[in-house]
C-alpha cells in the first residue's frame, strides 16, 4: 500500500484521449455516478448509463443534450441485482457497441448502497443485499465486459481499457457498527487486488477511487447519523460530487490505479501500520461505538444480576424443600 501511495503520487506521461471512447456508468442516476456521467459527457465520449430509475435516466439524457450537445449517451434502466435484468443489460450494452463498431473501453463502477449496522442487528436478507448492491454488481459488470477488452488489446485513446472501481475508506480500515457494509467493501478491496495481479501487462488499467465523506444522499437515505461517523471525520473536508468526478476522470486520463480524496486521508490510512495501529485505533472510534461498548457492558451486568437472583431463589428453593423434608 505504501508503494502504491508514492508511486501514485506521480502522473503517468501516457495521459490518453476520452473523446469518442464508449464508456459504461453503473449506478449513473444520482451521487458520484450522475457526476462523473456528466463529466464523460463534456469530454464529447458516448456514455451508457445504467440505473433503477428511469425518469431519473431519461432526464439526465435530455439534460445532457441540452447542456453538453452530447447526442451519443444512452440509458438502460436495470436493477444488476436480479439475474435476468442483469442479462438483459448486459445484451443492450452489445446492440450500443454493435451500433458504433466499438467495444465498450471505461467500465465506472459506481452502484452500490448499504446501511451501517453491527452484526447481531442484521438480517440475513441484509446481509445478501450488502454482498449483491456493491461486490456482486462490480464482480459480473467486470466478467461481461472484460474479454472484448482483452481482445481489442485494452482500448484506444493512446491507452488501454480502464475499469474504475468506485471505494470507500472502510475498504482498508474497519470502524465500528459497520460489519456488513465494511466487509463488502473489504471483498471489492480483494477484487481490485486480484484484477491488478491477474491483467498485469495487458495493457488494461485498475483504478480504485477512494472518497472520504462525500456531499450525497447517501448517508441521509440510509439513516446514517452524524454519532456513528468515527474521530477522524473532524480532521478530514467533505468532498464534493464535482471534485471527486474531476479527479476521476483525471485519474483516467492519467492511468493512475489509485486516488484517494480528500488526499489528508493519505496520511492517516498510512497510520494503520506498526508501531502506529493502535494509536489510529483512537481515531476510528465513534460516539455511537462507545455508547454500543457501554451497551453491552451495562447488558452483562444486569445478566450477571439476574442469574445471581436466579441462583438465590433456587438455593431458597432447595432450602426450603429440604426443610419440608425434615
Amino acid at each position: 500500500m505504501i508503494f502504491s501511495f508514492l508511486k501514485n503520487l506521480i502522473y503517468s506521461n501516457n495521459k490518453i484521449k476520452l473523446s469518442d471512447q464508449l464508456v459504461v456508468v453503473t449506478g449513473a442516476s444520482s451521487g458520484i455516478g450522475l457526476g462523473i456521467t456528466n463529466e464523460f459527457a463534456k469530454k464529447g465520449c458516448k456514455v451508457i448509463l445504467i440505473g433503477r430509475n428511469e425518469n431519473k435516466l431519461k432526464n439526465i439524457i435530455e439534460n445532457i443534450k441540452i447542456e453538453f450537445g452530447n447526442e451519443n449517451c444512452f440509458y438502460i434502466c436495470s436493477d444488476l441485482t436480479i439475474e435476468e435484468d442483469f442479462k438483459n443489460c448486459k445484451k443492450e450494452i452489445e446492440n450500443i457497441s454493435n451500433k458504433f463498431g466499438q467495444h465498450v473501453e471505461i467500465l465506472v463502477n459506481c452502484a452500490g448502497s448499504g446501511t451501517w449496522k453491527y452484526i447481531e442487528d442484521t438480517s440475513f436478507k441484509e446481509c445478501n443485499e450488502l454482498i449483491s448492491s456493491s461486490y456482486s454488481i462490480t464482480f459480473n459488470m467486470i466478467s461481461s465486459l472484460l474479454k472484448p477488452m482483452l481482445l481489442n488489446g485494452g482500448g484506444g485513446g493512446g491507452g488501454g481499457g480502464t475499469i474504475v472501481i468506485i471505494n470507500t475508506p472502510v475498504s482498508s480500515i474497519p470502524i465500528g457498527g459497520c460489519v456488513g457494509y465494511s466487509c463488502s467493501k473489504w471483498a471489492i478491496r480483494g477484487l481490485v487486488e486480484c484484477l491488478n495481479f491477474d491483467l498485469s501487462g495487458t495493457g488494461i488499467n485498475i483504478l480504485e477511487v477512494i472518497g472520504g465523506e462525500i456531499e450525497t444522499e447517501y448517508f441521509q437515505n440510509n439513516n446514517i447519523n452524524d454519532d456513528q461517523f468515527p474521530i477522524i471525520r473532524k480532521y478530514l473536508q467533505k468532498i464534493s460530487i464535482d471534485q471527486i468526478s474531476k479527479a476521476t476522470i483525471s485519474a483516467i486520463e492519467n492511468r493512475k490505479q489509485r486516488i484517494t480524496l480528500p488526499f489528508e486521508l493519505n496520511f492517516f490510512l498510512l497510520l494503520n501500520f506498526y508501531p502506529f495501529s493502535n494509536l489510529f485505533k483512537y481515531f476510528l472510534k465513534s460516539e455511537n461505538s462507545k455508547n454500543y461498548l457501554n451497551s453491552i457492558k451495562l447488558k452483562q451486568q444486569q445478566q450477571q444480576q439476574q442469574q445471581q437472583q436466579q441462583q438465590q431463589q433456587q438455593q431458597q428453593q432447595q432450602q426450603q424443600q429440604q426443610q419440608l423434608k425434615q
